[in-house]
This record gives C-alpha cells, sequence and structure tokens, in this order.
C-alpha cells in the first residue's frame, strides 16, 4: 500500500510524501531541496521537462559512503552479484517479424555472437576475437549481455565518436533492454559505469577508473600523445577489452594502444572489418552474421532506390531534392513517420542546400549540421529533428556511426560515398527495423556523378538492386576478410621481423603483384630456402604457413651507389618473395617483385627441379575468349642484325605471320580477354614468366595460381589454335557499318563503366547507353535482355546485348 501525505517545508512551499510498503519515506518535489527532511528515505526530483532523478537516497549515500572507501570491493561485489543472474532467451517471432510481448528476448544474430565469444574465451581467451553484426542488429545489447553473464573483471569499451560513447554510457549504466527483455531480474545491480570525457594525462587522472565495471572512452581521447605513457596503466586497471566500430582498430595509434592488452580479453565489434584504406582489422573473426540474413530476418529493411540521371551538378542537386522530397511526402500521407537526410562533402555545399530545401519545403524546416558547429548547437537543431519540428537534415560527413534516428528513412547523396565500408555504415542508419510507423528506406543518388568510384558503379546504376547488391559486396568483403585473418594466424614466424631504422614490415599489409614462375616440384622444402637467397641480399622476416604450405618472406639488398664515391651512401631495395607449392599438381609457384632474375638458386633450395618454360607456358591463355593481344614480343632466329622485335597495336596480325613464315618463335604475349564472365589481362613469357595487371592479399594469389598451374599441365591446350583464334580489331570510323549488325563487341573499357555514364552519338543526338531511344526523339526506356533482340540498325539504337558482358 502507499499513503500520501504533504509536508510543509517553507512558508511557501510543500512536497508530497509518499509512504511505501516496505516502510520507505519518499518525498517528490519540482525543484532540489536545500535540506532533506527528517525521517525521509529519499528525495525524487520531477522537474518540468526533465526526466526523474534521485537528488538523494539512503541506499545511494550508504554506496556511496562504500565506495570511496574500498572502490575495487564494490565493484566485484556487483561483478559476484552477476552469477547465475542471466538467462539465454531467444526471441520469438511469427511469419512477419512481429514479436508478441512475452517473447521477447535475444535476437538471432545476438545470441549466435553471445555463445561465439563463450566458445572463443574458453579455448583462445587471450587471442582478440572480431565479431560481425550489420548495423542495427543489436552489437551494444551484445556487449552488456557479455559483460553481465561471462564477468571477466573491469571492461574498457572503445568508441569511435563522442555521440557514441554517450550512447553507450545510458546503455551500460541501465544495463539496457536485458530487463525488459527477461534477461535479469529487475533487482539485478547495475554496473559501475565511468565515462572518460578528455585526454587522461597522469595517473592521478586514472583514479576516476578505480573500482568501475566498466570504462567508456572514445579512442581519439586514449590515445593521445599526453595519454601514452599511461597506456600500461589503463590496461592493468582492466581485464577485458571491447571495441566498438572496429574498423578503427588499425589506425597506427590505436594498434599501439591495443598493443598493451595482449594478456586481456579483446573483442571487437563492427558491421564492416574491411576498410578502405586496405590496412587490416586482425583478431580472429568468430562470427560474422551476413548482411543477407540480417535482411531475411527483417533487421536490414528493404532499401528502394531512386537514380536521377543529370549531368549537370547543379540541376542535379535540383532534380536529386525534388525526387527525395515527393518520396518523403508520399511517406508522410502515408502515415509513415519518416525523415530525410541529405548528405554531402563540404560545409560550404551544405548550406547551399540547406538553401535550396528551405526554397522547396519551408514548411518542413531544414536544418543543417556539420563538425565545426558548438555542440550544443548541434543538440539544439538534433532536438528539433527528433521532435518531428523539422523533417530534413543536411548534414556535411555526419550523423554517421553511433546514431541511431530510426525514423531518418530518406537519403539524398548529394556527394556519393567512395567506399564500400562507408557506404555500408551510412545505409545501415536507414534501415534499421523499428515501430509500426517506421517503412522501408529510399536512397536517391545522381547516376550520371562522374566521380563515382568503380568498384561501386553497379550501385550507382539504373533500376539497381541495392537489397542485392550490397549483401553480395559485404559478404564478398567479409568472407576475403576473415579468410585472410585465418591465413595470418596460421603463418608462423621463421625469421623475426628486424627493426630497421625504426621500420618494421607488417605481414598483414602485403599484397603482391599477380604474376608466377611455375617449376616441377614433389617435395617441398620451405625451411631451406636460406639456402638459395644471393649473397648481400638480407632477410628481413619470413613467415611459412603449413596449411596452405606457403613460405612469404622480405628481403634487403644495399648496393654502392655509382654516380659517387661516398661509402655512405647506399641505394636500398626491398623485394617480396611468395613460394606456393601446389601438390595436386606437384608444381611450385614463385612470385617476386625483383623481374630481374628467374631466381634458380631459391627455387632449387626448396626442392624445385624443372622450370616450364617456352611452348608449354603459351597454355596459360588456354579458355580465356574473345582474346586480343596488345603486345607481341618475337624472338628473331638467323638474324644478325636483329634477335627481338616488339610488335604492338596494328602490327599484332603482321606479327602473327612472320611467327608462321620465317621461323621466328614467341618470345612474350600481352592482351585481354574474358575468363569466367569477368575481363582478365593475361601475359606471359616462353622464359616461364606468367603475369596479370591484378593485384591482392596472398590468398587471393594462390587462387589465382591453381588454374594457370593446371593449364600449364593439360596436354589437351593448343597453343597454336589460341593464337588462330584470338581477335583482331579493327577501328571503325566516321560512317556507321551498312551491314546488317547482329550484335556490337563494346571495348572492355566500355563494359566495366556504367551504362548510364557512356553516350552514344548518331545524327547529332547524344543517346545514353542505357536508354532506347527512337530517332523520332520519343524515349522508350526498355532492358533488353535476350540476343534475339539485341540488333543495332538504322532505325533505332538500344542497350547492349545481356551476353555481350
Amino acid at each position: 500500500m502507499e499513503r500520501v501525505s504533504t509536508l510543509r517545508i517553507s512558508s511557501k512551499r510543500d512536497v508530497n510524501l509518499h509512504h511505501l510498503s516496505d516502510g520507505e519515506v519518499v518525498a517528490v518535489a519540482d525543484k532540489r531541496l536545500s535540506s532533506v527532511p527528517a525521517d525521509v528515505t529519499g528525495v525524487l526530483l520531477q522537474e518540468p521537462g526533465r526526466p526523474a532523478r534521485w537528488q538523494w537516497h539512503r541506499r545511494l549515500a550508504e554506496f556511496s559512503a562504500r565506495f570511496e572507501g574500498a572502490p575495487e570491493s564494490v565493484a566485484r561485489e556487483i561483478e559476484a552479484s552477476w552469477r547465475d543472474a542471466f538467462r539465454f532467451k531467444t526471441e520469438v517471432a511469427d511469419g512477419n517479424g512481429r514479436v508478441e510481448k512475452g517473447d521477447e528476448g535475444l535476437r538471432p544474430p545476438q545470441i549466435g555472437a553471445l555463445h561465439a565469444i563463450g566458445m572463443h574465451w574458453s579455448v583462445f581467451a587471450m587471442e582478440p576475437a572480431t565479431v560481425v553484426m550489420p548495423t542495427g542488429t543489436g552489437k551494444t545489447e551484445t556487449m552488456l549481455c557479455t559483460v553481465v553473464n561471462y564477468r571477466r573483471g573491469p571492461t574498457l569499451v572503445g568508441v569511435p565518436s563522442n555521440a557514441l560513447r554517450w550512447q553507450t554510457a545510458r546503455k551500460f549504466e541501465r544495463l539496457g533492454l536485458l530487463r525488459t527483455l527477461g534477461l535479469i531480474d529487475q533487482d539485478t545491480h547495475n554496473p559501475v559505469v565511468a565515462v572518460i570525457t578528455r585526454e587522461p594525462s597522469s595517473k592521478e587522472d586514472l583514479e576516476l577508473l578505480r573500482g568501475c565495471n566498466v570504462v567508456i572512452g572514445v579512442m581519439a581521447s586514449m590515445t593521445g600523445a599526453a595519454t601514452r605513457p599511461l597506456f600500461p596503466d589503463i590496461a592493468a586497471m582492466t581485464n577485458s577489452l571491447f571495441v566498438d566500430e572496429a574498423h578503427h582498430v588499425a589506425s597506427d595509434t590505436w594498434s599501439a594502444f591495443r598493443s598493451h592488452f595482449a594478456s586481456h580479453r579483446v573483442v571487437q565489434f563492427t558491421a564492416t572489418p574491411f576498410r578502405q584504406d586496405g590496412k587490416l582489422v586482425d583478431g580472429r573473426v568468430i562470427f560474422n552474421y551476413p548482411l543477407s540474413a540480417a535482411q531475411k530476418d527483417g533487421y536490414f529493411k528493404p532499401i528502394r532506390f531512386l537514380s536521377v540521371f543529370q549531368v549537370d551538378p547543379e540541376k542535379a542537386d535540383a532534380e536529386m531534392a525534388a525526387e527525395a522530397l515527393t518520396a518523403l511526402r508520399a511517406d508522410l500521407a502515408a502515415g509513415r513517420n519518416h525523415l530525410l537526410m541529405a548528405r554531402c562533402a563540404r560545409i560550404p555545399r551544405g548550406d547551399g542546400l540547406v538553401a535550396l530545401y528551405r526554397r522547396l519545403a519551408p514548411e518542413m524546416k531544414p536544418i543543417l549540421v556539420h563538425s565545426e558547429m558548438p555542440q550544443p548547437e548541434i543538440d539544439r537543431h538534433l532536438a528539433t529533428l527528433r521532435s518531428g519540428a523539422s523533417r530534413i537534415v543536411v548534414c556535411v560527413n555526419m550523423l554517421g556511426e553511433g546514431f541511431d534516428l530510426p525514423e531518418l528513412k530518406v537519403a539524398v547523396l548529394h556527394d556519393l560515398h567512395k567506399s564500400l565500408p562507408v557506404l555500408l555504415q551510412f545505409t545501415g542508419r536507414f534501415t534499421r527495423s523499428s515501430g509500426e510507423r517506421i517503412g522501408d528506406a529510399t536512397v536517391v543518388a545522381n547516376i550520371a556523378d562522374p566521380r563515382v568510384s568503380s568498384k561501386l558503379e553497379r550501385l550507382y546504376s539504373e533500376s539497381a538492386d541495392w537489397n542485392q547488391l550490397l549483401s553480395e559486396a559485404s559478404s564478398n568483403a567479409a568472407r576475403e576478410h576473415a579468410e585472410l585473418i585465418e591465413f595470418l594466424r596460421n603463418s608462423d614466424t621463421l625469421i623475426p621481423e628486424e627493426d630497421l631504422d625504426g621500420l618494421r614490415i607488417s605481414k598483414t599489409l602485403l599484397k603482391p603483384k599477380f604474376s608466377t614462375i611455375a617449376y616441377r616440384c614433389e617435395a617441398f622444402s620451405p625451411k631451406s630456402f636460406h639456402e638459395g637467397v644471393p649473397d648481400k641480399t638480407y632477410v628481413h622476416a619470413a613467415w611459412y604457413n603449413p596449411a596452405s604450405s606457403l613460405l612469404f618472406f622480405v628481403t634487403r639488398t644495399e648496393e654502392r651507389v655509382r654516380w659517387t664515391r661516398s661509402k655512405k651512401l647506399a641505394d636500398r631495395q626491398w623485394d617480396l618473395f611468395v613460394l606456393y607449392h601446389d601438390a595436386k599438381t606437384g608444381l611450385l609457384h614463385l612470385n617476386s617483385s625483383d623481374k630481374s632474375s628467374m631466381h634458380e638458386g631459391l627455387a632449387t633450395a626448396v626442392g624445385a627441379t624443372v622450370r616450364i618454360s617456352g611452348e608449354h607456358v603459351f597454355r596459360s591463355l588456354g579458355g580465356i575468349n574473345r582474346l586480343i593481344f596488345n603486345n607481341i614480343g618475337l624472338r628473331k632466329h638467323g638474324r644478325r642484325n636483329m634477335s627481338f622485335a616488339m610488335y604492338t597495336g596494328a602490327e599484332v596480325r603482321s606479327a602473327l605471320t612472320l611467327t608462321e613464315t620465317i621461323g621466328a618463335t614467341k618470345s612474350n604475349l600481352d592482351g585481354r580477354g574474358w575468363e569466367g564472365g569477368a575481363v582478365v589481362s593475361p601475359g606471359c613469357s616462353a622464359k616461364g614468366r606468367i603475369w596479370s595487371k591484378a593485384q591482392g592479399t596472398i590468398p587471393q594469389w594462390v587462387r589465382w595460381c591453381r588454374p594457370v598451374g593446371r593449364k600449364l599441365l593439360d596436354p589437351n591446350i593448343n597453343v597454336d589454335k589460341i593464337i588462330q583464334n584470338l581477335l583482331v580489331p579493327t577501328v571503325v570510323k566516321r560512317a556507321f557499318p551498312a551491314e546488317q549488325v547482329l550484335s556490337v563487341e563494346w571495348p572492355a573499357e566500355t563494359l566495366k563503366t556504367s551504362d548510364e555514364r557512356i553516350l552514344i552519338v548518331k545524327n547529332g543526338i547524344e543517346v545514353p547507353m542505357a536508354v532506347k531511344r527512337r530517332w523520332n526523339g520519343t524515349p522508350d526506356r526498355h532492358a533488353i535482355g535476350t540476343p534475339s533482340q539485341a540488333r543495332c540498325g538504322a532505325a533505332e539504337l538500344i542497350r547492349r546485348p545481356a551476353f555481350a558482358a
């Protein structure tokens, strides 16, 4: 029972006293009291416009006194109280993804990640782990569950931004949704949470961390120059390290900080473990919830892509804004509580865009936010957005990681993203599933923008299915990242990295250009490689991967500079060597950045016998369709004045004729063609070197080598037929051919470019390749998919046939 009475505390002020059934007496006031009334257990403030909070409570005072006296013991007591307090409970959703009351619990990605962390800590406790979960699937709640269930001592949580710092802190101090989901009891103790608000510069600053269960800080604040001497002390005060948005850990400063946690339990959470700069987010990938699964389970809502084709940048902004406003107004008319974000890259551009939106939609009160605004002003603007007073926000590279506003459902990309990781982080903000008045996301972009990255052209093309393309791109990148991490984990150090003038070469950064010299090799002896290293060549570092039967190392050579007598100056050269033994084919593939030698001594030292050379090398061109040679080198026999000739371009046909009639032999070939549905750029030399223009990780190079090796040993590949069937292009100038054209063979450069970015001109009329337009001027957008429809006559010009790609 609860009884309410009134207490007069001054001549003009009364407060209500709530007498609770457990004997407590709580005074409820609308502003702070100058003193606490006698016999009152607590004073609860209910100030207008603010959530209720305690001014004072006897239990809080007792806790503070105990904490001041022995903070570590209080933290240990709280952690001990969590033992057996956590319940593994999975949500039960109906066929439409709705969860009824009482069926709440952990989502599939959350419970999967939680079990994966427990498995990892039971076997590989001190090895960093990476958990990949798309944006909006509940990474923070997974962290809360991990802290409460596994109880691994004080936990430091690193986040990338100030907004995410406070958002994460608020969830930890109340244990987020754990009580609402029925994972813990209502009386379960909350953790003691500390928030690092500025860069610690002395050990006295670190006293804040003492006695806390959780410490939360922005990565930049914890890794500044003033804090670096304190890295060991921070590590000593914690037992576990969580990293949110872990694609930031590859930065040099954060890596230096994390190196002090080698004996800690480290878990890295991210939606995109791959980075734009190619640096590696290390840590064993213990759980990867793919974007396709998030889409299937309803956590990543569908995206509708609306394209604008406008070459003029000024007109493009207006057209994109109009398209987006039409979509937003339709959503609002349908009862959807949606907001619009217009993204750009520079502040002056943002000023122009917010003026544009205010002109087109003044009733929606567009606002602008950028990083140079004072934080109170940003907070004030975002408050109007959250309340719905404003429906449009123009942001300059902001509101990305850590910004949680499910009502953002219309995105306008006035400046396109240049990399997949950033694009995935951005779109993740718009695809969250939350509430009945929240619908699907809409993205508007100008597909005529020439600045789009070649890797993202498929996304920025007409009628692109973002749901499928984002899923494919994300899954492929995550799979390649996990493959590389596993390869590096299994690579043992044969020669430790030498620290030369402060330089250390990390094996995570090594990306060879794709080339190989193939040798027959039945028994591979990688550890004897040093016997084949030439004199005056120093091995800087070496690694061996037994699972892949692969050796890779870095060498350094130093030679005197010929243009000076100084003995102090030297020409230092670094080279990468990769040796892979393919047991199935009995071949050794040798790759080196040093092209001055065939490295016979090195190959012999590890067990190779015969180098594959001569005509057999040209078998590597087998299976390549529509092959066109750019360069042909010929070795001339019996010629006193000319032993070698190189032919390029239109001379290719002449070179082939000489090969057949005058006794010259092929020396090297270089060209392009199609293999496996993709453009390839093969090259090979009679000496034995085979190459491609591609470059990638060592596991990717191994995948390239395997089919090349099988071709070299295939007696059914007839080199003469490869040469006879190659294409010799003829340039068509001025007039369109008079013949009936069945299909058009577009150049490879054209096929790698989005159709919307190529214009075809006929009779003074410019037509984008993706548009079918009859020459009377009437546009007719239509996708042509069958070879029988792929014609290009005098009456009409249509899109390139699908089979040509």
